[in-house]
């Protein structure tokens, strides 16, 4: 498909949002804070909190990708596939601006 000049139109979505953004949804949805959902990820509850706190609240989000380990435990905690958590911040990591 090309658009008005002949140039190719791309995939790009409309708007894409930070995983933090997706996370903090999901813990206000659960009423769960990051501590909770840090215990239920397994491994170190500290490093969860810490890597969940960074991802939440970070003001330029682009600095920090998401890590297969956080992925997996959000996956744990929230029935979430670690997949989705990784292409969602894949798509923000690609498509921002």
């Amino acid at each position: 498909m090309t658009g008005e000049q002949g140039e190719a139109m791309s995939n790009r979505p409309a708007e894409v949002f930070p995983v933090g953004s997706f996370i903090a949804e999901e813990l206000r949805a659960q009423r769960w804070t990051t501590a909770e959902c840090a215990e239920k990820m397994g491994g170190d509850p500290a490093v969860n909190e810490l890597a969940l706190d960074i991802l939440i609240h970070l003001e330029k989000p682009k600095c920090v990708v998401l890590d297969r380990d956080t992925a997996d435990g959000l996956e744990r905690a929230l029935g979430v596939a670690a997949g989705t958590w990784l292409n969602l911040d894949r798509a923000y990591q690609e498509f921002s601006t």
